[in-house]
């Protein structure tokens, strides 16, 4: 949500159809002494309480409202909702309502993703990122489709096939040796099982090489699997690092690996493409999408399918699209786009040219 809300005010500075401002409450914490309970108790209480408080306060102050992430829609409801739109990544928080059986949750928890559900509901227009996704929003019959607008995101500046010149990350240790490449989450949709599972396969055949895993935190059943193969000593988990490092890392990588079973988007497909990567991805609709021709593609949760894949390429018995393909895959994403889909909506929504409200 920063990147997308940090690109988007980037690139809009020069519109001649919106002024953008930025809107941000001050996260306040209340129960961080609790520990972690307090912790998720602050959260609940921002998301819930003092984000839609803080909004109220700025209703009248301008023309139309962007929220970027379709998790703080429950912000609609403090707001013109006729004037406000949603950029909607994935319907994950929206999972218990839809699949109840594939994610249970607490009556409360319910109760919270339906507020932030009708939230979006009432917003005036919905960005969403690829066909899956309004796909998915038609089947469950979420949001009128006259309200939707493809939107896709791009990589940040930083993920470029060169490496700048003073980029500290070329002195990182860590990518000095041959390493498979994983960025993301550890959530169960992004299957770091699969993961860990081909990485110990290819191991196998390649003794000295190393799994980079960049922005997760392994869960506890995800360390027991890490013990069971006896590859806790080649695995390096980091978080907190900068783009610069992130896009270093894709740019050394034998290659980049994209195991989910479910993505919105699948934005570290894009960046790897376009520092020049090769990526192998689940072979899922949203995926290919992002990825075209430019990356290979393997079966979703098929752990020995994907080590077939990955010692084929390491071996180079099988060859990757080649780097000018990938390239020009990752250039068909531009935030300027992004930035011009989303104003011209709401330029259009007001059917005349748009002017702040101090300004009218």
């Amino acid at each position: 949500m920063d990147l997308v809300a940090e690109m988007l005010l980037t690139h809009l500075a020069g519109s001649d159809l919106v002024r953008a401002t930025r809107l941000c409450p001050r996260y306040r914490k209340l129960f961080a002494v609790l520990g972690r309970r307090g912790r998720n108790i602050d959260r609940l209480r921002n998301r819930m309480r003092v984000y839609p408080a803080f909004a109220r306060k700025h209703a009248c102050d301008f023309d139309a409202f962007h929220l970027c992430d379709h998790s703080y829609a429950q912000v609609v409801h403090a707001l013109p909702a006729d004037r406000t739109g949603v950029f909607c990544h994935d319907l994950d928080t929206f999972r218990c309502l839809l699949e109840p059986d594939k994610e249970p949750r607490p009556t409360w928890f319910k109760q919270m993703a339906r507020t932030i559900l009708t939230g979006l509901q009432k917003a005036r227009v919905v960005f969403y990122l690829t066909q899956p996704v309004r796909d998915q929003i038609e089947r469950h019959n979420l949001i009128d489709p006259a309200k939707l607008v493809r939107c896709p995101v791009a990589p940040a500046p930083e993920f470029t096939p060169d490496e700048p010149a003073d980029s500290l990350a070329t002195r990182n240790p860590q990518l000095a040796t041959p390493y498979l490449l994983h960025v993301g989450s550890c959530i169960p949709r992004k299957r770091i099982d699969v993961l860990l599972r081909t990485f110990a396969s290819a191991r196998g055949a390649q003794p000295t090489l190393r799994l980079l895993q960049i922005g997760g935190d392994f869960t506890a059943e995800q360390r027991a699997l890490i013990d069971q193969l006896k590859i806790n000593d080649a695995i390096t988990q980091t978080r907190g690092v900068t783009r610069d490092h992130i896009a270093a890392a894709y740019r050394r990588a034998a290659l980049v690996l994209q195991p989910s079973d479910a993505e919105g988007f699948g934005l570290p497909v894009v960046e790897a493409l376009a520092c020049g990567a090769p990526v192998l991805a689940s072979d899922i609709p949203v995926l290919r999408e992002v990825g075209g021709d430019a990356a290979l593609y393997a079966p979703v949760g098929d752990p020995d399918a994907w080590a077939a894949t990955v010692t084929a390429i390491l071996r180079d018995d099988l060859q990757t699209p080649d780097r000018p393909r990938r390239l020009a895959q990752a250039a068909k994403f531009s935030w300027a786009e992004h930035a011009r889909v989303i104003a011209t909506a709401y330029h259009d929504l007001r059917g005349v040219g748009y002017q702040p409200a101090s300004q009218n």
